[in-house]
Parts: C-alpha cells; sequence; structure tokens
C-alpha cells in the first residue's frame, strides 16, 4: 500500500504525505521500517507531534498484516499475495494487488509488455523514465519510478543510476535553430505565467539555462529532478509544473512536425494566446498573419463582460479606443446609480480581466510592430500622434486609441524600447494622486541607449515645478545647460541625442517652447488666461507693422523672418503672452483662417548662396511638391530635401520631416500613395 492510497483514504493529512514523501517514505512498509528502527517518526524532517501521532495510527491499525523477518519487514500473505525471487518472478499484478499500483499504471505496464518488476527495472535503468511508455502521464511516471527506486534500494543487483547519467535520449527527431528559438520562447512564456516561487525552483534546477535541451534534458526526461522539483514546491504548486510539462510536450510534437519557422512561429501565437486568453474561441482567426492589433481587435469585439457597466467602462472610460465617449467616473456612477468607490471597484475587475493579461503579449510574434517603430521613429523616440492612429486603424482595420498602441508597442519591444509617461494618467485616468506633481498627457517610447542615460521623469518634474514659481519677474533658462544636468555624468557628446526628445516633452506635456536662443521662459503664476482687448489690438498691430509687405500682397515671399521675443519687445509684453494671443487670434489666408502663429517661425532658412528666408517660404515649397507629385510614386522626405537642395535651399531630410508633420499636418509617402 502506498502513501497516496493513504492519503486517498484520509489516512494521513497532506501535511503528513508531504513528510513522508520529503523523507522518501512512498509506501506502508517503509513506514514499518522506520518505526521498528526509531520507535517514533519524529526523526523526521518537518515532522511535529500531529504528524507523528496519525502515522503511529496508521502503522497500529495496520500492524497485524505486516510480520518482521530480521531486519526486514514484509506485508503478510494474508493481507497480500506476496512473492519469493522478486527480480525474477515477480509479477506486475501483485503490486496491484498491493495497492503499489494505480489501475492506470498497471494497464499501461501491461500495454507495454512490462510483466515483472525486473522489466520495470531493466526499463528504468536505460531510460530513467517511463513517461516514454505508451499513455504513461506524470502520475503513471512517478508511480513506476517510486517503485523502482524502492526496488533498486532493497535489491543489491541493481544500483541507482547516477543522477548525471540520468540524461535525455538524443532526439530522434531533428528540430531546427529557429524552431529550437521558438521553443524557448514558450519556455519563458510559461516560466512568466508561474508563480514566482515555482518559478525560482524551476529555474534553479534548470540552472538558469532555458535552452530547450536543458529543459528537455532536466525537466521533462529526468525524473529523479522532478521529484525533487515536487519535493520543493509540495501539492499545491506541483500542479502548475504538471501542466507546463504537457502542454510543453505536446507543443514540442508539434514542433517537430513542421520544422519552417512561418508554421513554428504561428503555432507558438496560438499556444499563447489561447494560455492567455482561455474563454476566447479562436477557431475563425488566422495566426500566421502574425499581429498583435488585429489579434486584440478581435479579443475585444469577443470578449464577453460580466456587465453592461464593465462594457461601458471598457470601452469608453479607459483610453483604449480612438475617439471614444470619455466618459467620467461621475457619469458611470450617475448611469448606473453606484457610488463612485463601487465604480472603481468594476474598474479594478475590468482591468485585472483583460488589460493585465496583454502584457503577457511580449512573446507573440509580431511584424506590425516593427514596421510601425521603423516608419515613424524620430531621433531615438516615438509619438504616435491622433493622425498617425487614423492611418494605421485604417490599414490594419482596427479602431485603437494612439496612447494604447504605444503601450502595446512598448511591451512588445520592451528590450529596444523603453515606455516614457504613467499608463495610469493616459489609459485609466483615474488613478490619479492628486500628490503628484507631474500628470501625463501622452505616452511616449525611447530608445533604451536613451532612456539608459536620461533621467527624463526627474526633468520634467522639476520643470513643471518652475512652471509654478511664484515670482515677480519672468525668468529663463539656457535649456542645453539645463538638460545637461539629467543626462548621467553630464556627457556633452550625447546632448544632441537627447535634445530632441527633451524638447518634445516640453512641447507636448509643458506647451513651452525653446526660443532662437535656446533659452525656455517662464512666468508667475496666475489665473489670467484672457487679456483686454487694447492688449490684444497692440500685438496685432504690432505684428502687421513687421509684416507690412505680406499683409500688403499676401505673398509668402514677402514674409520677413520674425519671432516672439521680436513682438514682445514692441509690446512690452512677455513672450508666453505673445504666444497665447497669437494662437487664439486668426486672419483670412487663402481661403481659409489661420493663426497669427502661423507667421512665426524659430529661425530662418540659409540657401547656397549665403541669403536666409522664412521657414514659410519653404513650407510653402514642400506643400507645392507633395500636392504635385506622381501619387503612385510619392516624394519621400529623402527627395524633397535633396530637390530643395538643387532649389538652392539647405534642408535636412529631418528638417523636412518635422514640416511635413506638424506645420503642414501631411502624412508619409507610404501612406500617401494610391493605385
Amino acid at each position: 500500500m502506498t502513501i497516496d492510497n493513504l492519503l486517498d483514504k484520509k489516512e494521513i493529512s497532506v501535511g503528513t504525505y508531504n513528510v513522508c514523501f520529503h523523507n522518501e517514505i512512498f509506501s506502508l512498509e517503509d513506514i514499518c521500517k522506520v518505526f521498528q528502527k526509531h520507535k517514533t517518526f519524529k526523526i523526521l524532517r518537518n515532522c511535529g507531534p500531529k504528524k507523528n501521532n496519525e502515522l503511529i495510527q496508521v502503522f497500529e491499525k495496520y500492524s497485524s498484516n505486516i510480520i518482521t523477518e530480521g531486519s526486514t519487514i514484509k506485508e503478510n500473505k494474508a493481507f497480500s499475495n506476496t512473492f519469493a525471487g522478486v527480480i525474477d518472478s515477480s509479477e506486475i499484478g501483485s503490486l496491484f494487488q498491493e495497492g503499489r499500483l494505480s489501475t492506470r499504471s498497471y494497464n499501461v505496464c501491461k500495454s507495454n509488455n512490462l510483466n515483472s518488476i525486473k522489466d520495470l527495472l531493466q526499463h528504468y535503468n536505460k531510460f530513467s523514465s517511463f513517461l516514454n511508455l505508451e499513455n504513461s502521464g506524470n502520475k503513471t511516471n512517478f508511480e513506476l519510478v517510486a517503485v523502482a527506486l524502492h526496488e533498486i534500494r532493497n535489491n543489491p543487483n541493481f544500483s541507482l543510476p547516477n543522477e548525471k547519467d540520468c540524461c535525455v535520449e538524443e532526439i530522434k527527431d531533428k528540430i531546427s535553430q529557429e524552431c529550437k528559438d521558438v521553443a524557448q520562447n514558450i519556455i519563458l512564456f510559461e516560466l512568466d505565467l508561474l508563480p514566482e516561487r515555482s518559478r525560482k525552483v524551476i529555474s534553479h534546477f534548470l540552472n538558469k539555462k532555458l535552452s530547450l535541451e536543458n529543459v528537455e534534458k532536466v525537466l521533462l526526461n529526468n525524473p529523479i529532478t522532478y521529484s525533487k522539483i515536487k519535493k520543493s514546491l509540495g501539492l499545491s504548486l506541483i500542479g502548475d509544473v504538471d501542466q507546463f510539462i504537457t502542454a510543453f510536450s505536446n507543443l514540442l510534437k508539434d514542433l517537430r512536425s513542421s520544422n519552417d519557422l512561418q508554421t513554428a512561429r504561428s503555432l507558438s501565437n496560438s499556444y499563447i494566446a489561447q494560455k492567455i486568453f482561455p474563454d476566447i474561441n479562436f477557431t475563425t482567426f488566422n495566426f500566421s498573419d502574425f499581429s498583435i492589433l488585429r489579434l486584440l481587435h478581435f479579443v475585444f469585439s469577443e470578449r464577453k463582460f460580466e456587465s453592461a457597466i464593465q462594457e461601458d467602462i471598457f470601452k469608453n472610460f479607459l483610453r483604449v479606443f480612438f475617439n471614444n465617449n470619455k466618459i467620467s467616473l461621475e457619469n458611470i456612477g450617475n448611469n448606473y446609480n453606484l457610488s463612485l468607490g463601487e465604480v472603481r471597484k468594476e474598474i479594478k475587475l475590468v482591468v485585472k480581466d483583460t488589460l493585465v493579461k496583454i502584457k503577457h503579449l511580449s512573446f507573440y510574434y509580431d511584424i506590425d510592430m516593427l514596421k510601425i517603430i521603423l516608419d515613424e521613429k524620430q531621433d531615438g523616440h516615438l509619438l504616435i500622434t491622433d493622425s498617425i492612429m487614423e492611418n494605421i486603424n485604417c490599414q490594419f482595420n482596427t479602431s485603437f486609441s494612439s496612447d494604447f498602441l504605444t503601450y502595446i508597442l512598448s511591451l512588445n519591444k520592451e528590450h529596444s524600447y523603453k515606455l516614457v509617461g504613467a499608463y495610469e494618467d493616459v489609459i485609466l485616468k483615474y488613478n490619479t494622486n492628486k500628490n503628484k506633481l507631474h500628470i501625463w498627457k501622452k505616452l511616449y517610447l525611447l530608445d533604451t541607449q536613451l532612456a539608459n542615460i536620461f533621467d527624463w521623469e526627474n526633468f520634467i518634474n522639476d520643470l513643471k515645478a518652475r512652471s509654478f514659481v511664484r515670482s515677480g519677474e519672468e525668468f529663463s533658462l539656457n535649456f542645453k545647460s539645463f538638460l545637461l544636468k539629467y543626462i548621467h555624468n553630464s556627457n556633452g557628446q550625447k546632448l544632441n541625442e537627447t535634445l530632441p526628445f527633451a524638447e518634445k516633452l516640453v512641447n507636448v506635456e509643458l506647451e513651452k517652447f525653446i526660443d532662437i536662443n535656446n533659452n525656455i521662459g517662464f512666468v508667475k503664476e496666475t489665473t489670467r488666461l484672457t487679456y483686454s482687448a487694447a492688449t490684444v489690438e497692440s500685438v496685432i498691430s504690432a505684428i502687421k507693422k513687421v509684416q507690412n509687405s505680406f499683409f500688403e500682397s499676401y505673398n509668402l515671399d514677402d514674409l520677413v523672418p520674425m519671432v516672439y521675443k521680436d513682438i514682445a519687445v514692441i509690446t512690452g509684453r512677455d513672450i508666453s503672452a505673445i504666444s497665447r494671443i497669437c494662437e487664439r487670434n486668426f486672419l483670412l489666408f487663402e481661403g481659409r483662417d489661420v493663426s497669427y502663429k502661423f507667421l512665426f517661425r524659430d529661425g530662418t532658412i540659409k540657401k547656397t548662396d549665403g541669403t536666409r528666408v522664412t521657414q514659410i517660404t519653404v513650407l510653402d515649397i514642400i506643400k507645392n511638391m507633395i500636392e504635385n507629385e506622381n501619387k503612385q510614386k510619392p516624394l519621400t522626405d529623402d527627395k524633397i530635401s535633396l530637390l530643395l537642395k538643387e532649389m538652392g535651399y539647405i534642408v535636412a531630410r529631418r528638417t523636412v520631416a518635422k514640416f511635413r508633420e506638424e506645420f503642414l499636418s501631411i502624412a508619409k509617402s507610404n501612406l500617401r500613395k494610391s493605385i
């Protein structure tokens, strides 16, 4: 009778079972041996008074069925059909009648022609496992290994195989290196899903070597290591390991049956998606598409919510979808007659049930993510605007928000890019700490190398604090000198690499701009955001005075280079006031209303003859080029830069891209292409 039988009959508790297992006591016979030698079970590791009493009661209950012969203990013939010459003539049926094998294990032995203990020991000596038997699972393997180890200890003709010899049999079906990489990706994915304790124990026994060969050698085909893992984890967590072994073994069979990379990655994607979203039916989904965007679109469309409020929260409150209704906590509470606390509980349920699962999609093979990054990345960072997102949604037939896509990109490309900004501020919009200095408006991706040298969080918080300074006079600081403080080791060589992203943060998050002298200005905090008619009139008059020729002809060639500081000097107003007034007042130009801000550019464009022209002149040229381009083969930014150079204007490709995107709101060449 095995300790599993005793546990099933509730003769012993789970705790007592674990004590027996950890001390290599697998049967009633082993229990009797310990008691005969020590007259107690307290000598066992982790065995307290309660467990000691349980084992004594078991011994007393079955003592009438036990007879002693010298120093050995055997079960009485009246209790079980024992046999002479154990190794040579003992039948598997005897083990079954003794209760040392379950019905399933007995059937597995008979169907594989293992009719005696000798057959079992020979098989174990050769393969160190019973997993290769037909219809043998982990439980059957464990029972047969326990029998084999017990017989090896009690029979001198068989010695326990050295653990170093318990290695995996050479893989009969060769598997390509690409498919091995796919298998290793699944290993990492499965370990990521396991509880922390299980993950640490398995990593320890794998010696942190997560290659396919090592996992097969140590975990799948080595019962000794498996037993040690089971001892370390106990019954409560061993199920996680069993589930991993079964699922991974089945996947390996599929990978070996098809060695091409595309099929292997498709199998991997199917495995990952069904493991993360077990409640979704993927029978109609094409996993060879390799698109996380399409996968999430399918999952969210098939998602069944427990209540109408959860569906409303997911579709309208969380910033997941493009141009959603963006309802507030108060709106949800009023619509469903709930308190704000109850609404927050519902939000936590939705987030835990769906968004948290998305984090594991970093193991999903995708081709769209890399394409988006390559197309949209500029100067080591990526900011997906709403206009870019509209084109992406149109291309992939999805409806996601730009910030949600940025978050997905950060998961899928976490080794190459770091997420800048607070996910809670942008996506959740309810978990806002009032004591937090800066509340983020957007999410960004920053190249990992730049993220490692640039302390962007303290950089933005410092600038935010300066925006709230209550001083009587306006003040400014040199942007490059200020930025250098937040580059590790004050590395001046990295300053120019960090500058474009730092300037983007200042523009978008703080709505401040760097002037022509590379300064950023701050004024006394005020709630007065409107200006008197006299102030507005004085600013507009000063602009018309400087741009007199332009307002007579409305020809862009007549524009004079001008910055906010020029008007600030004339009117005696601060630069931020000039900026606000120009942004909120409009003039009619070429049949459309444009803000006076259109007339300002922080700099000029140099020509090959040494003269300078305003940026607006070049903007107009770029606009005309794009309007008259071949729609089947649109002009790239590089091509536009070369054409401008031929016309005498020195404009870099990066500058062309900035003018096209920020000032003209024109898409890139690949998105302008039409058949």
